[in-house]
């Protein structure tokens, strides 16, 4: 919870635009917090500037949450000492603070300035006494002046298991917790004749680039032992750089994961890649045999050509994904436009994808495809009207119920006494996938003046 741009304006004393500074500033207390393991409280005067409100609390992801101070709670001038201090020198005061009897807590209180330079409100780190340093409150207080970039939510994220150092204008080591210590020593027992100072060792490049472009820089280091991403924050003061604040991480486990998954992509795309060469194969032996057969065996072994030279297409789409998720619309509109060229220019196949289908995994394009291929054939072959041209309407439309796949021909209407047992090897195939891979329903029926093929099938986490 959080004070909006309209409660700043008319419950506070600060205009529109301090309003709007606060309120881009807030975005990055949950960041401050967890720098400093304290909890953070925004305080800012009343409209009659007799008292200050609560508009904004932060308190570390990993960490014990304070009662003290709740979001729109008023504390009167005249008892507080340490904030009408601050708000009337405009200089950090630390001090403790009783918030039950015999519980104190640290309470470091800091301005917040606007670009005059006047206060604008108080930021008060609240948490167990001599936990954290004065530099880093410092710091973390000084960080509320950079600008960052739209795009650094993504950087301002610390946890408990990373390394935080600081370092003054000459770029030497002011302060390093155990794990930045611990992250530290395993960067120079790789590197020769390294040093702390920022002119002669190499991990304090990302630290002098911070320095020099008032910018978060980030950089990743592979060592021996370790691989470690770095991501330096200039802390800013009047104009200039007060020093460099350094997050070490150590991302070894996710680096190596990465690059497992790199090599079962790769693998997984051979394995397709491979399988579509061989059924090509399989297909050039069919055509083959074709030529030595008889007309009735020549249709068959046609027809098995073509269902193989299905799966190679699939299986080359499927080599081509860096991951197993397949867009299934993609797959489909490759495969028409496979069928457009074989049935040209005596069929028309309209293609269209409507809703939201989204992936689904590699198993089940190959069924989805298997499933499109054979249906639109059949729509092909047995869907010839009075037209010189024929036409066949393919549609997809996925929602949360599902997906729907539905495949329209205009040639004469199926017979009355038409049912699933009188279905051609083709459409017990396409029956069977349906049903028992993708947990799905398949009719065929009559509507207006077409035969229209119906597949209904839930989404891969609804089965």
């Amino acid at each position: 919870m959080s004070f909006s741009l309209r409660e700043y304006i008319t419950q506070t004393s600060v205009s529109a635009v301090g309003a709007r500074i606060l309120t881009e500033l807030t975005a990055w207390l949950g960041f401050l917090a967890d720098l400093t393991q304290k909890n953070i409280l925004f305080f800012v005067p009343d409209a009659e500037k007799t008292a200050v409100i609560v508009t904004e609390k932060a308190a570390p992801a990993v960490g014990v949450a304070i009662d003290f101070g709740q979001v729109g709670e008023k504390f009167p001038l005249k008892y507080e000492q340490i904030l009408t201090g601050v708000l009337r020198t405009g200089r950090p005061i630390s001090g403790r603070r009783e918030v039950e009897l015999g519980v104190s807590l640290s309470f470091d209180v800091y301005p917040v300035l606007d670009n005059a330079g006047l206060v604008l409100a108080l930021i008060a780190f609240v948490g167990s006494p001599d936990n954290t340093p004065q530099l880093l409150l410092d710091s973390a207080w000084r960080l509320l002046g950079l600008p960052y970039p739209t795009d650094a939510t993504e950087q301002m994220n610390v946890s408990t298991q990373d390394g935080i150092l600081l370092y003054n204008p000459a770029g030497r080591v002011v302060y390093m917790n155990e794990i930045g210590q611990r992250l530290l020593h395993l960067w120079e027992v790789s590197q020769p004749n390294t040093a702390l100072r920022m002119s002669d060792s190499l991990v304090m490049a990302p630290v002098e680039q911070a320095r020099t472009e008032k910018a978060i820089v980030t950089a990743e280091w592979e060592l021996p032992q370790a691989v470690l991403a770095a991501r330096a924050l200039p802390i800013p003061a009047e104009g200039t750089v007060a020093g460099v604040l350094l997050l070490l991480t150590d991302v070894t486990m996710l680096r190596q994961k990465e690059k497992e998954i790199f090599v079962k992509d790769v693998v997984i795309q051979e394995i397709h890649h491979r399988v579509k060469n061989n059924l090509q194969t399989v297909a050039s032996l069919l055509r083959m045999q074709e030529r030595r057969s008889g007309e009735e065996t020549k249709a068959a072994l046609k027809e098995a050509e073509r269902r193989i030279l299905a799966i190679a297409s699939i299986h080359d789409t499927l080599a081509a994904q860096v991951e197993d998720e397949v867009d299934i619309a993609l797959l489909i509109e490759g495969l028409i436009q496979q069928l457009r060229l074989e049935w040209a220019p005596a069929v028309e196949i309209t293609w269209e994808a409507a809703g939201t289908w989204g992936t689904v995994t590699s198993e089940d394009a190959l069924t989805i495809g298997m499933t499109v291929h054979e249906l639109v054939q059949n729509a092909c072959e047995h869907g010839k009207g009075e037209s010189k041209q024929q036409q066949v309407n393919v549609r997809l439309y996925g929602d949360t119920d599902g997906l729907r796949l539905t495949i329209q021909n205009f040639g004469p209407p199926l017979p009355p006494d038409f049912s699933p047992d009188r279905y051609r090897l083709g459409l017990q195939i396409v029956a069977n996938l349906v049903k028992f891979h993708l947990g799905g329903t398949f009719v065929m029926q009559n509507e207006k003046n077409s035969v229209l093929a119906i597949c209904q099938f839930p989404r891969k986490e609804e089965k």
